[in-house]
């Protein structure tokens, strides 16, 4: 199952990201890009709301990770 982002803008320069389903390595990448790309727009305030995700293994845990480091790096 492929998860869902759904990214609504909650201010200047804030996101709010909701994922919904596996956050695993089949979904990963596409998760990384999606998030990527909402901080390279400029909103480099990113929540993610992981309510929805029922499981996650290392490759997601990964990619939350390296978005992290993006927005740290735009910052």
């Amino acid at each position: 199952m492929e998860v869902i982002v759904v990214v609504a803008p909650h201010g200047p320069r804030v996101a709010v990201a909701h994922l919904k389903g596996r956050l695993d390595l089949m979904s990963a990448q596409n998760v990384r890009a999606r998030l990527t790309e909402t901080v390279a727009a400029g909103q480099d305030r990113l929540v993610v709301d992981l309510a929805e995700v029922p499981f996650s293994d290392s490759s997601g845990l990964g990619a939350l990770i390296s978005v992290l480091k993006a927005a740290r790096q735009a910052w």
